[in-house]
């Protein structure tokens, strides 16, 4: 994707910063695969999108939508779709903020992700 010069709307400082505006809308990424170890031993795949998510809930310190914005808008519909489908146990705790709250998910103990 061609960069507009600087001075015709866009700087380019934005150019060279990594920005999604840089992605090119054809280029595929790595269809992520794991797979998800239960406390009462049953197993599941994932790929793609849910897979990624999987992974950052499966590094311990919780995740928001903010943490995962580049991934999806909707984490709140993923959650759903683990404990809903899969039985994943995932906590849900709410930070409050200026403005509101939010909610903060941590996976619950026992669960084991297998990159391989």
């Amino acid at each position: 994707m061609k960069s507009a010069p600087a001075g015709k709307g866009r700087s380019a400082r934005f150019d060279d910063r990594g920005s999604d505006a840089n992605l090119s809308k054809t280029a595929k990424p790595t269809k992520a695969r794991i797979s998800v170890l239960l406390p009462d031993g049953s197993t599941f795949q994932l790929r793609g999108k849910a897979a990624q998510i999987m992974r950052v809930l499966a590094a311990g310190a919780g995740i928001t939508s903010l943490d995962v914005w580049r991934i999806t808008t909707r984490l709140s519909s993923f959650v759903h779709h683990f404990r809903h489908r899969y039985g994943v146990c995932i906590i849900s705790n709410r930070e409050p903020h200026e403005g509101g709250w939010h909610s903060r998910y941590r996976l619950g103990e026992g669960v084991i992700i297998d990159s391989g």
